[in-house]
């Protein structure tokens, strides 16, 4: 929670089909933009075509990971511009690299190059006259992400192009850019996707299923959301990027995506208003210096359908790490083609905002092919506008951010002074999870040595201060404060303009801790911290609230208001181990509904490996476990080892994912189930199966798929079927039987089309000009006594993203959460917030033994909503009679 104490002419490439001994071969003609002319071969380095035996952007082209770093090794071997650095392993286990590109006179100085950029990022003790001469002899730091969404195949593609053509070209353009830029190269920046979907598209070339959309999620966890991973830093991947961040002090960083097909041919910055208003207003202006720079520079190579201000905002910082560290993000979206092949688009077919020139779209697009090359060129071309931006702007940009950085660390009237993190939280170890982000992300952190006062409250020892005036404090400020979306209307007297993207990312409501906000300075004996320590975890036995170190316990109790509690109790759980079926006090505690409770046999030496294993668990998992010594006057009910399915369609779901990456994060062992096995019918293993949203509509889970929604191609049997009526027959039967399905988001569709629940949302048939939640955090009543209510706030957070509520009085089912009469925003931008007001938000619905579960938010939001990972961890240890399944 938050408590306040009064954030030329390029040319479409031509593919040139020659027939040779009855061989194919595709030939690109080569623009001087995308293959220099004379550079086939200089200094000894082939060209891409040369070395992979194929021209980069030929049809069906796509050149692997593993080949790209072969090609880059060969770069560094045998040109003295670039240097290959591997930051470590991928999730998957494959090399995440980046190359260094400057002149070879930069490469020698690059140490003094990054130290003297550092002191842009952190001004303090910088004076004006060393400020200045660095701003005259600096360089512009630029990092390039290529291919961050697997399925956006073409930007790797181009970045093998950029690359050689800076290695090797001695034109003056090439020289100018390496004198003035040192460019951080991320060829690849999803390698487990990008072999995947590689691999995937290869495997059905030539066939019925050519271009099918692959069936998995092209990062393991995650799949397209790993860009929206910038403040939570959750994947390997994401770490990797931002130690790369943290050690350069990029001035701008170019994320290279791509869009749909069917309207402009390139987006560049500027962006659409609004702005996260912890951006300092010089790093907006360089944004949007650099974007139009891009445009034009693109424009006047003849490249038609560049667009700029539309669409894309820059609010969220999950995709602008940068922003609030003194640089600035680019975005370009290049329209897509059919993956590596051709599309055609009939210029009549264009929206007829794209039919005319406008002031943010200088040059009509004229319709007809798109091909693969296009892709390539433009992904090419745009990144060579940028560091054409990045040169010729060099001492503006480093202005820009010597100027932000000046007011980060010395922040205006009305910013906060610091934010507190007392010791005393209801889950410690998550706390310090949330420090652990604010440490990736290069803020400060100091403890108090001793007690301190502020604002007539009193605070122990141990208590953590994170300063707002420090390089990295807007980043801080954005994710420890309420966010404020503005109202912004599509014209004078008309509809609001619905937001972009989610507009909440307050981190201390979303996990459940405590920050204070303090205005005015204060003083205590503070030292900073390198890395916050975790609980130390312990193990001691109370008797009228004291410790008593030698006295045996009847019993252990964990707090399951701690996450790290039901990690403990996957490795307890064939241990006897139970839980409490309503609140209780006990050693001078109260204790919530839900507590774990491991009874200690007394038999002689029988009770000595249960010890150290508590022990171990304590430690292992900075946990606080209590001993007993008195019988508990509560009833209790046991739980049984974790028997959990997720339900993983063939239509890749990224709740899906990101739910998975929840539970091996806490050990939570798990099955998978794909549409053959719920159709086989054998589900009495589990306990609980879950039903992410996202996969596909109910009906398509039921009866299959024959193509592609996406891509329109067919798609291969093996993924096209469905569970089939023996499969609802089967999760019926499952239900029945004592069994939990339990869904969430969207997929709550299911039960009311296939399951026979009488259900409707409330927002069904509303308007989105009345109700309009693309995302945001809004406040809940939770039934803190229903099983799937264990462990959290009577009053919680949820993360709501496009969701449903139901009527609290919805026939058949119990609300275990419902929203609030009034107040339900917590953070974030809301329409229609009446709608909500005294509705359910969590239905259980009995059925048989068992029962269904509909969670109207998402619980599992991007590894972020620890608070209420308990909803889905509650449904996994749910408390059972002796004779339950």
């Amino acid at each position: 929670m938050i408590r306040m104490m009064r954030s030329g002419g390029c040319r479409t490439l031509v593919m040139l089909i020659v027939a040779l001994a009855g061989v194919v071969v595709q030939m690109t003609a080569a623009p001087a933009a995308v293959m220099p002319a004379g550079l086939t071969q200089s200094g000894n380095v082939p060209s891409p075509a040369e070395f992979f035996g194929e021209e980069i952007g030929a049809p069906g082209v796509l050149i692997p990971h593993s080949k790209i770093l072969e090609y880059y090794r060969l770069l560094e071997e045998r040109s003295d511009r670039v240097q290959i650095h591997i930051l470590g392993q991928t999730t998957e286990g494959r090399p995440f690299y980046y190359a260094v590109v400057t002149s070879p006179d930069n490469m020698e100085r690059l140490n003094e190059l990054v130290e003297m950029n550092s002191k842009l990022y952190d001004p303090r003790g910088v004076s004006e006259d060393e400020a200045e001469q660095i701003i005259r002899d600096g360089k512009t730091f630029v990092i390039f992400n290529h291919q961050i969404h697997a399925t956006e195949v073409g930007a790797s593609q181009a970045a093998i192009l950029l690359a050689h053509h800076l290695a090797t070209s001695d034109d003056h353009e090439v020289r100018t850019i390496l004198d003035n830029t040192v460019l951080l190269h991320v060829p690849v920046h999803n390698p487990d996707g990008q072999e995947m979907v590689t691999e995937w598209l290869g495997r059905w070339r030539g066939t019925q299923y050519q271009n099918a959309s692959p069936p998995f999620l092209y990062q393991k966890y995650v799949g397209h959301d790993n860009n929206r991973d910038w403040y939570m830093f959750t994947q390997v991947e994401t770490r990797h990027s931002i130690t790369m961040q943290n050690h350069y002090h990029p001035q701008f960083t170019l994320d290279q995506h791509q869009m749909g097909s069917g309207t402009s041919r390139i987006f560049v910055p500027p962006f659409e208003d609004p702005w996260e208003p912890n951006v300092d207003g010089a790093l907006i202006a360089s944004n949007n210096l650099i974007g139009t720079y891009m445009g034009q520079y693109m424009t006047t190579k003849g490249l038609a359908g560049v667009e700029w201000k539309e669409r894309y905002d820059g609010w969220s910082p999950a995709r602008a790490y940068y922003h609030t560290h003194g640089g600035v993000r680019i975005l370009t979206e290049v329209a897509s083609a059919r993956f590596a092949d051709a599309v055609e688009i009939p210029f009549d077919q264009l929206p007829e905002g794209f039919r005319r020139a406008k002031w943010n779209f200088p040059m009509v697009w004229p319709g007809g092919t798109w091909s693969f090359s296009d892709v390539v060129e433009y992904h090419y071309t745009a990144a060579m506008g940028a560091l054409r931006a990045a040169t010729d702007l060099r001492e503006q940009l480093l202005t820009g951010m010597y100027v932000a950085q000046r007011r980060s660390v010395s922040p205006a009237a009305g910013f906060p002074y610091a934010f507190l993190l007392p010791p005393w939280q209801t889950d410690p170890p998550t706390m310090t999870a949330l420090l652990e982000v604010l440490r990736v992300a290069d803020v400060e952190i100091h403890q108090a040595q001793g007690p301190f006062t502020v604002g007539g409250e009193d605070y122990p020892a141990g208590t953590y201060v994170v300063k707002v005036a420090q390089p990295a404090g807007r980043f801080a400020k954005s994710v420890l404060e309420i966010q404020d979306y503005p109202r912004i209307f599509q014209y004078e007297g008309g509809p609001l303009d619905s937001p972009y993207d989610v507009t909440a990312h307050t981190l201390p409501l979303l996990m459940n801790v405590t920050v204070d906000t303090v205005n005015e300075p204060f003083s205590a004996d503070l030292v900073e911290v390198e890395q916050p320590e975790p609980l130390a975890g312990v193990v001691k036995v109370l008797v009228d609230g004291v410790e008593a170190p030698n006295t045996h316990a009847t019993a252990f109790l964990l707090d399951p208001r701690v996450n790290n509690s039901y990690a403990a109790a996957v490795e307890l759980a064939g241990s006897g181990l139970s839980r409490t079926l309503r609140s209780f006090q006990a050693s001078g505690r109260d204790w919530p509904a839900g507590t774990f409770v491991l009874e200690v046999p007394q038999a002689e030496g029988a009770a000595l490996p249960l010890l150290r294993q508590v022990d171990e668990l304590a430690e292992k998992h900075h946990l606080e476990i209590i001993g007993v010594t008195t019988a508990l006057e509560v009833p209790t009910a046991y739980v049984g080892e974790p028997r959990v399915a997720i339900y993983q369609s063939y239509s890749p779901s990224m709740p899906e994912g990101w739910f998975r990456y929840v539970l091996d994060q806490y050990g939570i062992p798990y099955d998978i189930l794909h549409y053959d096995d719920v159709r086989a019918g054998d589900l009495f293993p589990y306990s609980v199966i879950f039903l992410p949203p996202g996969g596909g509509s109910p009906r398509m889970m039921v009866e299959g798929r024959s193509s592609d929604g996406r891509s329109g191609a067919q798609v291969p049997p093996e993924y096209a079927g469905g569970i089939g009526p023996e499969g609802v027959a089967a999760l019926e039967e499952f239900v029945e039987e004592g069994g939990i399905l339990y869904t969430w988001s969207s997929a709550w569709s299911f039960l009311t089309e296939y399951m026979g629940v009488d259900a409707k949302s409330v927002t069904a048939d509303l308007d989105s000009a009345d109700f309009n939640i693309p995302g945001l955090i809004l406040r809940v009543l939770v039934d803190t006594d229903n099983p799937f209510g264990y462990g959290l706030n009577e009053e919680s957070a949820v993360l709501f993203r496009r969701d449903a509520a139901w009527p609290a009085e919805a026939p058949g089912a119990n609300a275990v959460a419902r929203y609030p009469n009034e107040d339900v925003l917590l953070s974030g931008w809301i329409q229609g917030e009446q709608y909500l007001a005294n509705q359910a938000a969590m239905l259980e619905v009995p059925r048989g033994r068992g029962r269904m579960v509909m969670v109207g938010f998402s619980p599992e939001y991007r590894a972020q909503a620890y608070l209420t990972y308990k909803l889905m961890f509650n449904a996994i240890f749910y408390p059972r009679s002796e004779e339950s399944r």
